[in-house]
């Protein structure tokens, strides 16, 4: 929020704020010892080691081969090296301190309830910010220019356009879940139609698959199958709408044509960024399918990441990881779902997993992010003690 307004234009205060949080939330943590069962509190504190140790790890194989000599002053070599070592710095700001917070929460059995009654106020402020940010933006070559100049690359288009589709997840919620005056309900909808042109206005393409993902997910829980499809056909003319009143716009046609070119324009299967990183990352994973190249290995192998997290877990830990991660990924959404049948609260972890889960099938690094680390440690530690949350 300080970098929508301007007021950060730094990456060295950003990461500062990042530890600082970090650190506040570790003390917490430690200071909750005592509140939460042994079982999560230790488990967390050795995922936490390990996933740090492996990783760096990967760094001291990459030193010690005789690429590195060869590359060391190698510009891209560079790249490589200061992408791998902002990715350890995230670990321990984003991954460690969220799957601690997930662990954290089972101290208070109603804390889905407390977040409920916050929800409306930050959406609202949330929503303001991602305007202001998205509005105020200078026009420049590309979409990508146009809001990394403002802020410096603080915060850039991607964040811009995931945080307002996330908003826009958040503001479903509300809606299926409260009973508002009518007047409420228009608002709302009128809020989540403001969150959707500002997600296509960043030019998010994982944003516009995390929209839809949000629109099936609570059609489908809450409608009959007729008016899913009428609710369909008119999203889809609000839709063209839509389009025909913006896509003249300057500020809107930048993102909307980043969005349509990537699904609609196969050139874009050979030459665009994330394509080519997906190739790459393939072929590195079949160079070792069984146990990959190491945790934070894909930075070295590919460049970066692969902007896809089941490839980017594939080159790291070939199929024994992605077994691991497939079999966490089966229990996490079986406990989620029942609890959900549970307590309808239980649906904001969700659209935080959700939010997470897709914005890493097409951009960031998987042990970078904290939202579905968040939601999965929660869920995962609090097991099918929801049954009592449900009547506190």
């Amino acid at each position: 929020m300080l970098a929508c307004f301007g007021l950060v234009h730094s990456s060295i205060v950003v990461h500062l704020y990042y530890f600082a949080i970090a650190f506040g939330l570790l003390l917490f943590f430690i200071g909750a010892a005592n509140k939460i069962s042994l079982k999560p509190f230790v488990n967390t504190i050795l995922i936490g080691i390990v996933v740090a140790i492996l990783y760096f790890w990967a760094h001291l194989h990459y030193q010690s081969t005789p690429i590195h000599s060869y590359f060391e002053s190698n510009t891209t070599f560079q790249a490589t090296h200061n992408g791998y070592h902002r990715y350890f710095i995230y670990i321990l700001v984003h991954f460690i301190p969220a799957i601690a917070m997930g662990a954290m929460m089972l101290q208070d059995s109603s804390v889905l309830k407390k977040m409920d009654k916050a929800l409306l106020p930050f959406i609202l402020f949330f929503t303001i910010v991602l305007a202001y940010t998205i509005f105020s933006a200078k026009i420049s070559y590309s979409v990508a220019t146009t809001f990394e100049y403002m802020n410096d690359q603080t915060l850039n288009y991607q964040l811009v356009s995931y945080y307002s589709m996330f908003a826009f997840g958040m503001t479903l919620y509300l809606i299926s879940n409260h009973r508002y005056p009518w007047i409420f309900y228009i608002l709302l909808t009128a809020l989540a139609a403001l969150q959707l042109v500002l997600a296509l206005t960043a030019g998010g393409r994982g944003a516009f698959v995390m929209g839809l993902a949000f629109c099936l997910y609570f059609g489908l829980t809450r409608l009959s199958f007729g008016k899913m499809t009428l609710y369909i056909l008119l999203a889809g003319v609000a839709f063209l709408v839509v389009q025909y009143l913006l896509v003249n716009n300057e500020l809107f046609g930048q993102g909307y044509e980043r969005i349509m070119n990537f699904f609609s324009n196969q050139e874009n299967y050979r030459t665009d960024n994330r394509w080519v990183r997906w190739d790459l990352s393939f072929e590195s994973f079949a160079t070792s399918p069984i146990i990959g190249h190491g945790i934070g290995s894909v930075f070295y192998e590919v460049g970066y990441y692969s902007h896809e997290i089941f490839l980017d877990i594939l080159c790291e830990g070939g199929l024994v990881l992605f077994g691991i991660f497939a079999y966490g990924l089966f229990k996490f959404g079986s406990l989620l779902w029942s609890s959900i049948k549970y307590d309808r609260h239980n649906e904001l972890l969700l659209v935080l997993f959700l939010c997470s889960f897709v914005y890493l099938c097409f951009s960031g690094y998987y042990l970078g992010e904290s939202a579905g680390w968040l939601a999965v440690s929660y869920v995962l530690c609090r097991g099918r003690n929801y049954e009592k949350e449900a009547v506190v």
